[in-house]
């Protein structure tokens, strides 16, 4: 911009150019630049808009050198400009020219910015002439795009801190933006997935199912709507993690999407613990339903909250009757705890054995005896409910009654069985010849006591049938196609004095038929008869048939002391034995109420 004058041909036009000036000066003074005019080679100022008024510096600028008029805008490099375009002709631009300028003398100075614009002046003939400035204030748009990029700094700083895997789509899908999670979790770069479709990326391109479900998604997350769904992506290695995976559109005001922002969460360890916690509690449901003993649970409201199928089988009530329900609306006539909620709240300790006798749906009419334990269920040291277990112990109650019967039965057995074998011992003792007749007999006699126990053993010493116990002593002296042994009659059932009386009684015989009698010879044999009166032995006899001649003999015998005085006691019966030519015939009859009328 050249100011000069030039010669008039009238006064009006003169008027008229000098307003014109007035008019371009007033213009631009309103300017929002600075806007300066600069001649000669310390470029001096010629001309200044208003704008500078408002800069510190000199009151009046014109014909002073910019150091002077302007030292805040004559740094070396602004100088070098000025003297490059002076001497070029080409303009010169600096976009963002930081310019240091204190707001008053007793302040410190702060930097403004400025665009700052040196175009060559020429005159008429296009000879530079000077150097023409303009400085546009930048300070508020430098500072809101340093703001920005502060703010975007920390927003990538923060997305790159996330544990959640973050990015940037075009509504095409095409991958702007990946936090550094997401790239590392798969030893990724930038450059390896950026401006590439993001189902081409290596997250998702192992499988073109993925790919497909990721198209369909991100075209329904360009329209406007989220998707969310759990999918299988690759990371480092080749290997596979589960995310939560998530399409958020970002809508503008008029409702377009100018963007979808896809972020993900690794769930893999939360679904293997998930699918752990499943596992646990239905191995705790399979223990809960499937133990024997009642398992039930009450809240703090005495209402039951659990019922396991024996606790509901105890009460003869399904377990869906009990929840919600309070124990007395369940079984109006049962018997209870007053209160274990309250008791166990107050003493801070379990409620164990406690026992109730009691009739119960299940068995009408009939008193059961359950063992109730009472116990808290705590959550981070706080009762929340109250658990109980119950067990039906009539059984067992019965079972140990009948066990301490037979222990004493058992005693009183022991203590006869002793007395027996002390009486034994003592009898052959005094009718052996010799030590070694002593021992053979003793043996042969404790045999028969230890058989007899032995059978007794077997059916749990409820008794023995006397056919069998006949059968048991003579098997060593016959077999079972032997026809030498023969046994008629009834049959009766021996309790187990009586038992260990005949066993005795009948090994003697056998014995003595063996060794003197019957069956000691060939053709002998022996004949036993039974008669029974109401379940009982009435009358048993012992023929002994084809044997050598036998004579009473001089002195009693241990079978004779049986006979006579073991089963005489036992049985209240007579016993009389007879020695006929052709063997020995002993007849037992019981006592008089026990036999059979004839």
């Amino acid at each position: 911009m050249t100011m000069t004058t030039r010669p008039a041909q009238d006064a009006d036009h003169c008027l008229s150019d000098h307003e014109t000036r007035a008019r371009l000066a007033g213009i631009l003074d309103t300017a929002p630049a600075l806007i300066s005019l600069h001649e000669g080679k310390d470029h001096r100022v010629t001309y200044c808009n208003a704008l500078h008024d408002h800069l510190p510096g000199p009151a009046d600028r014109l014909g002073k050198p910019l150091v002077e008029a302007m030292p805040e805008f004559a740094t070396p490099e602004i100088l070098a400009q000025f003297d490059r375009v002076r001497a070029t002709g080409e303009a010169a631009e600096a976009t963002e020219l930081p310019v240091e300028i204190a707001p008053a003398p007793d302040r410190p100075a702060v930097i403004r910015h400025f665009r700052q614009v040196l175009q060559p002046d020429r005159d008429e003939q296009g000879r530079i002439t000077g150097v023409m400035r303009f400085a546009f204030e930048i300070t508020d748009e430098v500072a809101a795009r340093q703001s920005a990029d502060r703010a975007r700094n920390r927003l990538q700083t923060l997305q790159d801190s996330l544990a959640a895997f973050v990015g940037m789509l075009t509504p095409d899908g095409t991958l702007t933006e990946a936090n550094e999670t997401a790239l590392s979790a798969a030893g990724l770069k930038p450059e390896d997935v950026i401006g590439r479709k993001f189902w081409d990326a290596y997250w998702w391109s192992w499988s073109e199912d993925s790919q497909t479900r990721l198209k369909a998604a991100v075209a329904e997350a360009a329209r406007g709507e989220t998707v969310r769904y759990d999918a299988e992506v690759r990371v480092a290695g080749g290997a596979h993690i589960v995310i939560d995976f998530q399409l958020v559109p970002v809508i503008e005001a008029d409702g377009s999407v100018s963007c979808i922002i896809p972020s993900a969460i690794d769930i893999t360890q939360r679904l293997a613990a998930e699918e752990q916690l499943r596992e646990a509690l239905a191995q705790h449901q399979a223990f809960f339903d499937n133990t024997p003993v009642g398992l039930a649970m009450l809240d703090l409201e005495r209402r039951w909250i659990r019922v396991n199928p024996a606790f509901a089988a105890l009460f003869g009530i399904p377990a869906c009757d009990h929840i919600g329900k309070r124990p007395q609306e369940v079984v109006p006539d049962g018997v209870f705890h007053p209160d274990p909620v309250a008791e166990i709240r107050r003493t801070g300790q379990p409620i164990l054995g406690y026992e109730v006798r009691t009739p119960t749906p299940a068995f009408p009419g009939q008193e059961r005896i359950l063992v109730h334990n009472f116990f808290p269920i705590e959550v981070d040291g706080e009762m929340r409910a109250v658990g109980k277990s119950v067990q039906d112990v009539t059984e067992q109650r019965a079972a140990e009654d009948r066990q301490a019967l037979l222990i004493a039965e058992l005693q009183h057995r022991v203590k006869n069985t002793l007395a027996t074998v002390q009486s034994v011992a003592r009898f052959t003792a005094r009718h052996s010849e010799d030590k070694a007749a002593l021992v053979a007999s003793l043996q042969d006699r404790l045999a028969a006591i230890a058989r007899s126990h032995d059978a007794l053993t077997r059916d749990n010493w409820s008794g023995q049938w006397l056919t069998t116990l006949i059968r048991n002593e003579i098997m060593p002296y016959d077999n079972e196609t032997s026809d030498r042994v023969t046994i008629t009659g009834d049959d009766v059932r021996l309790n187990p004095a009586q038992v260990m009386s005949f066993g005795l009684a009948l090994h003697e015989l056998a014995t003595n038929a063996a060794k003197y009698g019957a069956l000691s010879v060939d053709g002998g044999r022996v004949e036993i008869s039974i008669r029974a009166a109401r379940g009982a032995l009435s009358r048993l006899v012992w023929k002994e048939i084809g044997g050598p001649s036998v004579e009473a003999p001089t002195r009693t015998g241990f079978g004779s002391f049986l006979l006579d005085k073991v089963l005489g006691a036992e049985l209240g019966a007579t016993v009389t034995t007879e020695f006929e030519s052709d063997g020995l015939r002993v007849v037992v009859n019981a006592a008089s109420d026990r036999q059979a009328p004839t």
